[in-house]
């Protein structure tokens, strides 16, 4: 960073702190007036709202993604003038904008700041883009979730976090849409008209591995030991062990063999079929232990809690987990060819109605695994960390809104999809690059709205000189000293050749 942009930065941040301050004046006038405004419009100063979008494509820049993109997919016999990753990076930078659907990219087309800022004469209009997505079968899906799994292993590496474990989180939705002329809607077993989507996260980085668009009326395991599998080969060239981690639903005991010889470890939920539960009932009385689950510690919120006076008063049945036990034991599935450890928890809940405490019922829950040189308490912490998955699909749905479904077509709606996941990872890949551990970590975990918001929602003055585009930053924020970081980190780091 230049000595002059740390003076400015520095000077910027002496005022927003004098800003916040409480003097002497307050109480005096009202704090929020108009008076006194006029408006004019600049022939010379170009400027953008979204600053941090340099530093994005930058990124993209730096792990081939343009590139990786027009080597891999054919879909387009002439590229006049837009090639394929014209499109793509379109779709991808109209979300970066704070768009939710493909007409917001009207907003960006018809900017010319913009257009400079990102070193483009013009930019697609929605429908070429919507056209662009017609144009993919499912071999071109196959090839653009290769090149998510090539861009992913490169910005893995660039981060420097190749040598963790790797946590795959694996799970399905349901996407509600109320049209009638989607391609491959059908009715789920909730009753609602859509798809069913099957997403794939390394959990450790939050990184999208592999998503499937499918009709709604497939189940959550519909083709999933094949998504697996590829998961699982798009991963083991970056981290040294791969973990599988899913509800009942992916408790697919006809792989587990295989998964074990291919020295892939796992915890699935196990659905409490009768036989399991008889034989926990029958386990020895002496050997269950207490079960901690460790829960977060939250500050002590004052107050009466309305909720449950209300059911005491109507007299509503109410269950209370009292206590929680765990032992285990040895099972063999009968699909399987050898014997796997089972971990059960028993809960004790007290079954009340009204101020009445009627009786106590043990409910088993079990967790199927491989894994021998873990505790038992440990492992059922580390299957149960995967409920965080539904906040990362939640994600897909209302921050990228890559579930919106915006094409007629099955295989367009799918695209789509994959692209606003490889939007999803660029947040991550991001917080990758960011060299202090407490920021990196907060940005791994942000919210995409709020990660819009805080770094790249940064007003900046745009100036394209004959031979780059200066990005100059007009406003403060705390998160731009780490976006210098993350820009000199890239400009420095070494070609990747994954």
């Amino acid at each position: 960073m230049k000595l002059y942009s740390k003076m400015a930065l520095a000077k910027r941040k002496r005022k927003c702190a004098a800003l916040l301050k409480n003097d002497h004046h307050c109480g005096v006038a009202p704090t929020i007036a108009s008076a006194g405004i006029r408006y004019e419009v600049s022939t010379r100063v170009s400027t953008i709202a979204c600053g941090g979008i340099g530093i994005l494509l930058r990124l993209m820049k730096r792990v081939g993604l343009p590139e990786t993109i027009n080597e891999s997919l054919r879909l387009l016999k002439i590229h006049k003038p837009y090639f394929e990753s014209d499109h793509i990076l379109t779709i991808m930078l109209n979300i970066l904008n704070g768009g939710d659907c493909l007409d917001d990219i009207e907003l960006i087309r018809n900017d010319p700041a913009f257009a400079h800022a990102v070193g483009v004469d013009r930019i697609p209009d929605p429908m070429t883009v919507g056209d662009f997505l017609r144009h993919f079968g499912y071999t071109d899906q196959i090839t653009l979730l290769e090149i998510l799994a090539r861009l992913n292993r490169r910005a893995w590496k660039l981060g420097g976090c190749e040598t963790e474990d790797a946590i795959l989180d694996t799970d399905g939705t349901i996407q509600q849409t109320f049209g009638e002329k989607k391609e491959g809607m059908a009715l789920s077993y909730k009753g609602i008209w859509g798809f069913a989507p099957l997403v794939i996260t390394e959990a450790t980085t939050g990184a999208h591995v592999c998503i499937v668009n499918r009709p709604g009326n497939h189940t959550s395991h519909t083709d999933a030991a094949f998504w697996i599998d590829r998961a699982i080969e798009s991963t083991r060239h970056s981290f040294r062990n791969i973990y599988l981690r899913g509800d009942t639903a992916f408790c697919l005991t006809h792989k587990f063999d295989d998964w074990t010889e291919r020295g892939v470890r796992f915890a699935f939920s196990c659905p409490a079929h009768q036989n399991l539960v008889k034989i926990a009932e029958n386990l020895p009385a002496a050997k269950w232990r207490t079960f901690e689950r460790h829960r977060k510690s939250r500050s002590k919120v004052s107050g009466r809690n309305y909720k449950m006076e209300e059911v005491i008063e109507r007299g509503y049945r109410n269950l209370r987990l009292q206590t929680e036990h765990i032992q285990e034991f040895d099972y063999q599935p009968t699909r399987c060819r050898r014997n796997y450890r089972v971990l059960v928890v028993r809960k004790t809940i007290r079954v009340e109605r009204g101020q009445r405490r009627l009786f106590n019922e043990h409910r088993y829950f079990f967790y199927l695994t491989n894994i021998t040189d873990a505790s038992a308490d440990s492992l059922v912490r580390f299957a149960l960390r995967r409920c965080n998955h539904e906040n990362r699909i939640e994600q897909l749905k209302n921050g990228v809104h890559a579930l919106r479904m915006p094409c007629a077509d099955f295989q367009a709606n799918w695209a789509y999809m994959i692209i606003l996941a490889m939007t999803w990872n660029l947040k991550i890949w991001l917080g990758l690059m960011i060299p202090d551990n407490d920021s990196r970590d907060r940005v791994i975990r942000m919210e995409f709205k709020n990660f819009l918001n805080r770094l790249v929602n940064i007003p900046c003055q745009i100036i394209r000189t004959g031979r780059q585009v200066i990005y100059r930053f007009l406003s403060y924020s705390d998160w731009i000293p780490h976006l210098f970081a993350v820009f000199r980190k890239i400009a420095t780091a070494k070609s990747l050749s994954i």
